[in-house]
């Protein structure tokens, strides 16, 4: 299965590089690309791990735990967890946004500045860790790890293959799945663009809770994150993050305010990050009000 899924990787990302290299849209830097494959490749490492202990986990939660009882070999059955794992997806995607501590992890995916398939490989090794606790769930629910597990892998792929810039709108089909405009939308830096579209496969519930947008001025995207003092090599991607907040978490005397940098939502990790260190925001960069802040702050993000 890993073989096959890798032959079918190097084709997409060998037509997506021709593509571009026929329209004269080159998606493909080289240093972007080595390290977003630096990035996936950790990550796969750290699902390789993780797997070993989820799967046990998973099996011994099904047996032993399980609230309910399924017959996990009817179609309904199937059907019913297929739309489960995707309305899971879209709230787990959701809440990574919305919680400081998960948003740690999943800004890794947010920071490139290209958009290709190689940033659907790119991730922190943190998120397989969380996706334990998270799909344990169905476990709990009582279905079978091995109804669960393909699903996840479909589904992941489909993820993948989506961050394109070659395909352009789907028509009515942007109001049922997920499509690789509406995703471009969703990794726009934009305010206007931020917090959209957070589905996996289906876009309806994107619809449904008020979190879609169908058309946007391709032109006006922008990739990235604002805040990019971290640098954007393969270390600075995944660990200027966790600094950030760790540095936050230690300066502050409050528990309150500690609960808020971890569990806060990043703005208001933000806010008491810039209050701590009297910066304020300006178009992207962080100003300080006096050269002693300036100073601590320039010292910061050089170590």
């Amino acid at each position: 299965m890993e073989l096959t899924l890798t032959i079918i990787l190097v084709i997409l990302l060998g037509i997506e590089w021709a593509a571009g290299k026929i329209t004269g849209n080159n998606v493909y830097k080289f240093r972007n690309t080595i390290v977003n494959s630096v990035l996936g490749g950790l990550t796969v490492f750290s699902e390789f791990i993780c797997t070993f202990i989820a799967l046990p986990l998973f099996y011994w939660i099904y047996k032993e735990h399980s609230f309910f009882t399924f017959n996990n070999h009817s179609i309904t059955a199937f059907i019913v967890l297929f739309f489960a794992i995707d309305f899971f997806d879209y709230w787990y995607h959701r809440i990574s946004h919305k919680v400081n501590l998960m948003w740690t992890a999943h800004i890794v995916h947010h920071s490139s500045e290209t958009y290709n398939i190689t940033v659907g490989l790119r991730a922190s090794f943190l998120v397989p860790v969380f996706n334990i606790a998270g799909y344990s769930v169905f476990s709990f629910l009582g279905f079978d790890p091995n109804m669960v597990l393909p699903i996840l892998l479909v589904t992941g792929l489909y993820n993948l293959v989506i961050h394109t810039e070659f395909i352009g709108k789907l028509g009515w089909l942007e109001y049922i799945f997920v499509t690789p405009h509406s995703h471009r939308i969703h990794h726009s830096k934009h305010q206007e663009h931020m917090d959209k579209n957070f589905g996996k496969l289906f876009a309806f519930w994107d619809i449904l809770f008020g979190t879609f947008i169908k058309d946007a001025d391709e032109s006006k995207i922008e990739f990235g994150v604002a805040d990019t003092h971290g640098g954007s090599g393969v270390g600075s991607s995944l660990f200027y993050p966790m600094k950030k907040i760790a540095n936050s978490v230690r300066c502050e005397k409050s528990w309150k305010q500690k609960f808020k940098v971890v569990f806060g939502s990043p703005s208001t990790a933000e806010k008491i990050y810039l209050d701590r260190k009297k910066l304020i925001p300006m178009e992207g960069e962080y100003v300080a009000v006096n050269r002693k802040d300036f100073k601590e702050e320039k010292e910061l993000v050089a170590a």
